[in-house]
């Protein structure tokens, strides 16, 4: 069933052309008309405590009671005549969020329906912040950047509360303690932005299962760029006389002008866009983690939670056994054959409402 965040159908663009006579000449020239963009809500930082409570439950893998209280406070107010500003935690727990809709811990090796809840609840959660605030309130251009392993501390790296020079930045105060929001993220594992996109194609030949995830993941962010793109012509048109054009910092521009030579990178984004699964491709666009097309073991079934979750009584229910570290992936080499794909699956509708 789709989510009510978003729908699910082939996303329209958000230009119109129009063929018009000029007035020197018989031809015809297209125009682009903007089309008027949503009333998105304003933004308002989360409190400190809230931002605390986040954390606390993102480090402890209690995702779905986090989840959960993040989804509230962003829908808090919207049914108000006049909307007021939504809650939205830092760019670094956006970051952390993605990674959670896309690793297969919690996703094709989920061990636990809590698991494949929170994967399901992440990108409904992502869906809902582009929807009601919007790419630029959002500030998903901070959060969904791409960055190495050795600078990926900028989402999350470990909160100095000690030391007699060290005082917390915000970063600091910010940051997530856990590997999947620092060296296991999405964005520190990938190159960039095509590296996911010729990994997904890889998978839509390969591996069936994880095409299924990263179809979902990849509409959502081609959403993302395109809605961002039209914000940016936007900006344009309503000051043309600016000294920069906004385009010039969109996130589809950063993901076309980053990395390599502008020829090179062309010649890439073309072999992201038609990787077809070949020895060639999978060279080029590998797997995103460590023996990521590893799926769960058939005779293991999902296990459902042996106890509810109460917190003040001392009632953990499933997690504290936890296992959706990066390093619950073993050394195995990942399966190449390929996997046929059921002409009429639809991994569309698998996110509940």
């Amino acid at each position: 069933m789709p989510s009510p965040a978003s729908s699910h159908d082939a996303i329209p663009s958000v230009y119109s052309i129009e063929s018009s006579e000029t007035s020197s000449s018989s031809s015809t020239r297209p125009s682009i008309h903007l089309e008027p963009l949503p009333a998105w809500r304003p933004v308002k930082q989360l409190p400190y405590e809230l931002r605390e409570h986040c954390i606390i439950y993102f480090e402890e893998s209690l995702y779905v009671p986090a989840l959960h209280l993040l989804i509230s406070l962003l829908n808090a107010g919207t049914s108000s005549t006049t909307p007021t500003p939504a809650f939205l935690p830092p760019p670094q727990q956006l970051a952390f969020v993605a990674t959670l809709a896309l690793h297969p811990s919690l996703t094709t090796r989920a061990q636990s329906e809590d698991k494949l809840q929170a994967s399901n609840l992440a990108l409904k959660y992502l869906r809902l912040v582009l929807t009601l605030v919007g790419p630029i309130n959002g500030k998903l251009r901070d959060a969904f950047a791409f960055s190495t392993v050795e600078t990926s501390s900028r989402r999350g790296a470990k909160r100095r509360t000690t030391g007699d020079d060290l005082s917390p930045t915000k970063d600091d105060l910010d940051g997530i303690n856990t590997d999947l929001a620092n060296a296991g993220s999405v964005w520190a594992r990938a190159q960039d932005f095509w590296h996911l996109v010729g990994w997904a194609f890889n998978c839509s030949v390969l591996h069936a299962r994880r095409w299924e995830r990263w179809q979902l993941w990849l509409l959502y962010m081609v959403e993302v760029l395109d809605k961002d793109w039209a914000l940016s012509a936007q900006m344009r048109a309503d000051d043309p006389n600016h000294e920069r054009d906004p385009r010039e910092t969109s996130m589809i521009v950063q993901y076309l002008n980053g990395g390599d030579i502008p020829a090179r990178q062309e010649r890439r984004i073309l072999r992201a866009i038609f990787a077809d699964g070949t020895a060639k491709s999978t060279g080029e666009f590998s797997e995103i983690w460590r023996n990521e097309t590893k799926e769960r073991k058939k005779d293991a079934e999902v296990k459902k939670s042996e106890t509810n979750l109460d917190i003040e009584a001392g009632a953990w229910g499933p997690y504290m056994h936890d296992s959706s570290s990066v390093s619950d992936l073993d050394d195995t080499p990942p399966s190449t054959s390929p996997a046929a794909i059921a002409p009429d699956s639809d991994p569309l509708t698998s996110i509940p409402n």
